[in-house]
């Protein structure tokens, strides 16, 4: 039985080329990249990642004087400096889900016909019955491209909650002007065929990666030649 190990990112990064999602502006190029792990920082991704940082740590641990947060961790290339004003969103999310477990880290073994599949996450938190998501897009955003994901679905059926609730830390920033986020959360359930949804995604994730020569990077080291 061959076994194979491939996180939800990667599953649904996949998902997003083959449906064309984004008008088709996911290339085969950038796919490759990602399932090697070889994707590059984008500016766009400094304040997603400043407000991950915010719900995982909280703003206490970025405080400086002056009513300012200076948000860095490791993998960041440079410093996100925000306001307390312009953080309220996130800060307020994180008073009112105080019994909120984050970032958990589990394995989800997904069996196929001849194949095993290893399905490693970290899971931003659980509440109750209740999965949380949180997504930071830039500008605006729609719901059917968060229906279609296929990473929801695999956290559901790897916690066996009963919802999965996305948070969107949606935020612009215009030139010299604050940065403004708004939160907008919708939860979503499971439906029948939801498991064949995401058969159908990893089988077509490992038939790619076999085809080019990509087996290695959704493979466990131990099992791979």
């Amino acid at each position: 039985m061959d076994i194979y190990r491939m996180s939800p990112s990667k599953i649904e990064n996949f998902r997003l080329y083959i449906d064309e999602e984004y008008g088709g502006s996911i290339t085969l190029e950038n796919t490759i990249k990602y399932i090697q792990g070889k994707t590059e920082w984008k500016t766009t991704m400094n304040y997603g990642s400043a407000i991950h940082a915010i719900l995982e740590h909280g703003h206490l641990k970025y405080m400086k004087k002056g009513g300012i947060c200076v948000i860095k961790e490791d993998d960041f290339p440079e410093a996100i400096t925000m306001t307390l004003d312009e953080l309220a969103p996130v800060i307020e999310y994180r008073q009112k889900h105080q019994d909120l477990i984050s970032e958990i880290k589990l394995t989800y073994e997904l069996t196929l016909p001849d194949k095993t599949v290893q399905i490693p996450m970290r899971i931003d938190g659980i509440e109750g019955l209740v999965v949380h998501e949180h997504k930071n897009p830039e500008g605006s955003w729609h719901l059917d491209n968060y229906e279609r994901s296929v990473q929801w679905k695999i956290y559901l059926v790897a916690t066996n909650a009963l919802c999965v609730q996305y948070n969107l830390f949606v935020w612009n920033k215009k030139k010299d002007g604050p940065v403004q986020i708004e939160l907008k959360s919708f939860r979503l359930y499971r439906y029948p065929g939801i498991m064949d949804d995401i058969s159908e995604s990893v089988n077509m994730l490992i038939n790619f990666c076999n085809q080019h020569g990509l087996t290695q990077y959704i493979t466990p080291k131990k099992f791979y030649d």
